[in-house]
């Protein structure tokens, strides 16, 4: 585990793209705890907030995530989540490695767009617009009807993070 000192955090590098299907490339889980370590990805993890409010460092900027916020965390950048007073918080995460980026790009743009999406300066307190979020919630709800590790329910969070890829071209 390599580990990192700044001034007032210890980081450790915690999270690798261990995906419980290699080829896929893309994985998601839920996150119900208001508290997560100092950590970087070697993947590309889209962060929605679908309940409470929470504290979130990236890029060395606090914000209050609450219902709604998106992120973007890409490889190398570090975050962490931390409690925002009493709230409790829940958040989805889409996860997808580098090489199913470049490929879900090929397919879709016909070009790998990982450079453009690596030098993305997105805001910390990016909201999805309501219909938008609705969409995420029921393509969520989608992946409750498949068996987890099913050729559907990667289907399904591939054409989520094209979703949110698609929002973020539009930014």
């Amino acid at each position: 585990m390599a580990t990192k000192k700044t001034d007032t955090l210890i980081e450790h590098k915690i999270f690798n793209v261990n995906m419980p299907f290699p080829k896929q490339g893309v994985n998601f889980n839920w996150c119900y705890q208001n508290y997560t370590s100092f950590h970087d990805h070697d993947y590309y993890e889209f962060v929605i907030v679908t309940d409470g409010k929470v504290k979130h460092i990236l890029k060395g900027t606090t914000s209050i995530a609450a219902q709604g916020m998106f992120f973007l965390i890409k490889p190398g950048e570090f975050h962490q989540f931390l409690p925002y007073h009493n709230h409790h918080s829940k958040h989805i995460n889409f996860c997808i490695s580098a090489p199913a980026m470049q490929e879900i790009s090929k397919v879709f743009w016909l070009k790998d767009m990982s450079d453009t999406v690596d030098n993305w300066v997105l805001p910390n307190d990016l909201f999805l617009p309501q219909k938008d979020f609705e969409s995420i919630l029921n393509s969520i709800n989608r992946l409750s009807q498949f068996p987890v590790h099913s050729q559907n329910s990667f289907a399904v969070i591939k054409s989520i993070i094209i979703e949110l890829l698609l929002f973020l071209f539009q930014k």
